[in-house]
């Protein structure tokens, strides 16, 4: 083999293994909302928080400025709203903001961490609570208020309870 052949492999290889090793966990990102703004986590500032940014990348501006790490995104389908999910009270829990970072409000409150937040069709907000007590996390589903929250999943053995 050419040493030049050789030399460009072991480049490749190096690269490669460079790249799956600077990461330590995937990107968050949220698709466009009807604004044309995207929505992502970013620890830039020494801790997780909300970014927008116009789709070329311009224009990133910090929204949820909070100390606790804020993550999961997820813009409301009249690109009005986020919701995401943050540890700021204690626990993980989901919130919403205006899409300018304005009325960051807390809208589950409990014992167990809820995340992944994501916004229904008809703008409601679908997100899981748990894993918790070995068993696995249940789908739950609010207004987006944080009103009529209901478990959707109702897996019989999720139990969250504090003696459970």
């Amino acid at each position: 083999m050419p040493r030049r052949l050789m030399f460009l492999s072991a480049l490749v290889i190096i690269l490669v293994a460079g790249l799956t090793t600077m990461t330590d966990r995937p990107a968050q990102a949220a698709f466009p909302g009807l604004n044309g703004k995207i929505a992502f986590t970013s620890n830039r500032d020494g801790n997780s928080e909300i970014y927008v940014m116009d789709p070329d990348g311009s224009n990133q501006l910090n929204l949820s400025q909070n100390p606790a790490s804020d993550h999961q995104a997820s813009w409301s389908p009249d690109g009005n709203s986020i919701a995401f999910r943050s540890d700021r009270d204690g626990n993980r829990e989901i919130y919403k903001m205006r899409a300018d970072g304005s009325e960051q409000t807390r809208l589950t409150s409990n014992n167990v961490a809820d995340g992944y937040p994501a916004w229904t069709s008809d703008g409601r907000i679908v997100f899981e609570r748990g894993p918790c007590l070995g068993t696995p996390g249940e789908i739950f589903i609010m207004n987006a208020d944080g009103s009529g929250e209901q478990n959707i999943t109702n897996n019989t053995a999720f139990d969250c309870s504090p003696t459970g």
